[in-house]
């Protein structure tokens, strides 16, 4: 009604606060129109259940309320912001906050992947810490780069994120420039460890360390070490370790590692 909109409009800043509670559409248009709205009163109103797309676009387009960080996190992860405010908003987000749009439920297709490409732009200038934080929650297009990381911390991270796959631990052990320390990682990872294509991967893979891949020697079944022998060189310690496997002669604790 109009008289809601007029009394949100010249409402003290205190009155206002009390008045976007539970308030109507109304109240919050008015409420933008109100000379003496603060922080506090924007958030309300993008956090009301009766807030509308064209409300919330109507905040994105002030230069001044835009200024304002938490503003335009809420904005950008509200369901019902439009798609061309949430894209505008994207650079100017900060990266947990790119992670947690990504995930967030309903969001369209060009503001996940926009939001994805600003998170890899973005990664050569985080910190050490801010990168094994985001492989806990990252997306997968974001996954794939964090594979890339040489710190054995950031792969152990990225090894727990619900969004992980196998598939992705067999890329990183396939790529030659992975280092022993992150090989050593997959191998004890709880939920990868198992799968038979990465133990192959980590037996064949130069870097990987020597007493892990001996032990995963163990773990193969003979057909599979038998393939494994005849496509590829392996270093003479491994490769008498695996013909002996295939012999069905034991180990012995003395042997060389």
């Amino acid at each position: 009604m109009r008289d809601d909109y007029a009394a949100a409009r010249d409402a003290s800043p205190d009155d206002l606060a009390a008045a976007l509670r539970n308030a109507r559409v109304e109240t919050l248009d008015g409420a933008l129109a109100n000379q003496r709205i603060e922080e506090r009163h924007l958030l309300l109103v993008v956090r009301s259940p009766a807030v509308t797309p064209a409300l919330l676009r109507r905040i994105s387009q002030s230069v001044l309320w835009m200024k304002l960080e938490r503003v335009r996190v809420a904005l950008a992860l509200h369901p019902k912001s439009p798609s061309a405010v949430v894209l505008g908003l994207l650079s100017r987000l900060r990266w947990p906050d790119l992670a947690r749009l990504d995930s967030a439920p309903g969001v369209g297709a060009p503001v996940r992947l926009g939001a994805e490409r600003i998170l890899a732009l973005r990664l050569p200038e985080m910190t050490h810490g801010e990168r094994i934080t985001l492989a806990r929650l990252a997306p997968p297009g974001v996954l794939r780069l964090l594979g890339r990381d040489p710190s054995p911390l950031v792969v152990r991270s990225l090894l727990d994120n619900p969004r992980a796959t196998a598939e992705e631990a067999l890329a990183i052990a396939s790529r030659p420039e992975t280092p022993g320390a992150v090989l050593q990682v997959l191998a004890e990872s709880a939920r990868f460890a198992s799968h038979d294509g990465l133990r192959q991967a980590l037996i064949t893979h130069p870097n990987t360390p020597v007493a892990e891949a001996l032990r995963l020697v163990h773990l193969l079944d003979p057909i599979t070490l038998a393939r494994i022998v005849r496509s590829r060189p392996l270093s003479p310690l491994l490769q008498m370790a695996v013909e002996r496997r295939l012999a069905g002669i034991p180990m012995e604790a003395s042997d060389p590692i």
